[in-house]
């Protein structure tokens, strides 16, 4: 080569990729034509192309037959998702049930009410809960060992329905219907008495 430095040949590179300014991106919702190139597919050439194994069934019957036998060609194609969003992409149900019987109700609305501390102005399910667990169910301090509920003062049976419904110092529930049917009460209570305030419908009972 007489010392000389060869020229470069780049006549088998690849054109440059297009400048940022000339890719149209796809928008969230868009859909993605994942379909091959109509005028660049050619059926006869791509069978001609297939491996041994794979040619078997349309070499066999010929490649005229087998392209009669295409009825249809499978498309696919991709929607864009949405961009990752801080929060799901649904909202919950507001949908919350008025309660019915209030005016009947009224003096266990007044007794559960009185539970909640008068600097407490939000009615959430927790704050709801402990108040009608202080009101007919209050935990226990020590093992078998209950404190008064709001509810004794007006019903006097309800501490003995308590007695058999709640776990002694052994943990033993003299009456497990009982028990039960406690567990029922305090659950049902809480959902009338969260929907009543959620729906404001108790305003006329409690201010």
């Amino acid at each position: 080569m007489d010392g000389a430095i060869g020229k470069a040949d780049f006549s088998d590179a690849l054109p440059l990729a297009p400048t940022s300014s000339a890719i149209k991106l796809p928008k969230p919702g868009d859909l993605t034509d994942l379909r091959p190139n109509r005028e660049g597919f050619n059926l006869r050439d791509w069978a001609e192309q297939l491996e041994m194994h794979e040619a078997i069934v349309p070499k066999s019957c010929g490649i005229s037959q087998w392209e009669k036998r295409v009825l249809h060609r499978v498309t696919y194609v991709e929607r864009v998702p949405p961009p990752i969003a801080s929060r799901p992409l649904f909202t919950t149900s507001n949908n919350v049930p008025t309660p019915l019987n209030v005016q009947g109700n009224a003096e266990l609305i007044r007794l559960v009410v009185a539970q909640i501390p008068t600097n407490t102005t939000a009615r959430t399910r927790l704050i709801v809960g402990n108040a009608v667990a202080a009101a007919i169910n209050p935990s226990s301090t020590a093992p078998g060992v209950y404190p008064a509920s709001a509810l004794e003062a007006i019903v006097p049976w309800w501490r003995s329905f308590l007695d058999r419904a709640r776990p002694n110092s052994n943990g033993t529930i003299f009456d497990p219907a009982a028990a039960a049917l406690l567990q029922s009460l305090v659950s049902r209570t809480t959902t009338y008495l969260y929907n009543g305030f959620a729906t404001k419908a108790f305003t006329d009972i409690h201010g």
